[in-house]
């Protein structure tokens, strides 16, 4: 990112492209919260096979971590730097 002391003229806006991806991104993952919900609805009415407890289970899991991530990178963008990279 660029600094106000040390403006890039070609560096990308990040303070708008990461709310922009960070909507975008959720908007897909609010239709598999979605999707993961009918199937637990169908699980519960016994009429989905019983192998799919595990892959809800995997699923719910990938779900809540791409969303905490999502909103981790909302929050704190620098939080995503390797150790030893700098905001440049």
């Amino acid at each position: 990112m660029s600094h106000p002391s040390n403006p890039d003229p070609v560096a990308p806006p990040w303070e708008k492209i990461i709310p922009q991806a960070v909507h975008d991104m959720r908007t897909p993952l609010s239709s598999m919260f979605t999707t993961v919900a009918v199937m637990r609805q169908l699980q519960a009415a016994s009429t989905a096979p019983p192998q799919w407890e595990r892959m809800l289970e995997m699923l719910e899991r990938q779900v809540q971590t791409l969303s905490e991530q999502l909103a981790r990178l909302q929050e704190s963008p620098a939080s995503f730097l390797k150790n030893g990279e700098t905001e440049e």
